[in-house]
């Protein structure tokens, strides 16, 4: 009787073992045949209100247009040599109304989560001798500082105003050397996991929150008197101003 049962009990543990391997199976299986996501929509927002190419936008009683819009798209620092390949840039001039493309290491890292900016290791190279994207000169600095990870230009009848976000505290010899250390302050903005969404939402008034439109109010450089740099760049680590859907 004692043998009996413990011959059931040892049936039953390797019914249940049996049970869990195929769960696994299935899950790798499923998980492996999961589409994957070679393009992005691009959309742009503003108080819930899509904002198509050509829209002015009403704040505060004034009529805005956005002029320039663009912003890099990357996969976050390694260890390993990185190359323009593990970085895609949204232009609204040229992408507005398209899909923009992924690049393989891209669409390999969406699970994980990718970033608005530019890794270190590309970031302060020659754009003269790099490929696309890393090679548009609207959105170049300087070897020292590198690249504008993200480039708002916006204007009205009345003024105009701009964003332009990329790292500072960078030290180098000269303004045409790159820094050998990381600069002081990455200014890269971590976007949230992509769990198979197809659209990236990017909220206008969200990144407003708390700052006027008017061209002493914008921040092109993150210098000493640009006191509006700090809002802007906390609106943008909140996470609300870039989201997935």
């Amino acid at each position: 009787m004692l043998n009996r049962t413990g011959n059931l009990a040892g049936k039953r543990v390797k019914l249940n073992l049996r049970i869990v391997i195929l769960g696994m199976f299935f899950v790798h299986v499923l998980y492996g045949c999961a589409p994957t996501l070679t393009d992005v929509s691009v959309r742009l927002f503003y108080q819930g209100e899509e904002v198509n190419c050509g829209d002015f936008v009403n704040i505060a009683g004034a009529r805005w247009e956005v002029s320039n819009f663009a912003f890099y798209l990357s996969t976050p620092e390694t260890s390993e040599p990185q190359r323009a390949e593990d970085v895609v840039l949204f232009d609204w001039s040229r992408d507005c109304g398209n899909p923009l493309a992924l690049s393989p290491p891209i669409q390999e890292s969406l699970a994980s989560g990718i970033q608005v900016g530019v890794p270190f290791s590309l970031n302060h190279l020659n754009p003269l001798l790099q490929s696309h994207p890393l090679n548009v000169s609207s959105m170049f600095w300087s070897w020292q500082s590198g690249h504008k990870f993200l480039r708002l230009d916006m204007k009205s009848e009345q003024s105009s105003w701009a964003y332009h976000l990329g790292s500072v505290g960078c030290s180098s010899a000269s303004a045409v050397r790159s820094p050998e250390n990381a600069c002081k302050y990455p200014n890269t903005v971590s976007l949230s996991e992509n769990q198979g969404q197809s659209e990236l939402q990017v909220h206008l008034d969200k990144l407003f929150e708390g700052i006027a439109l008017k061209a002493e109010n914008r921040c092109v450089m993150h210098g000493a008197n640009e006191t509006s740099c700090d809002v802007l760049y906390n609106n943008l680590q909140r996470g609300s101003v870039f989201q997935w859907h």
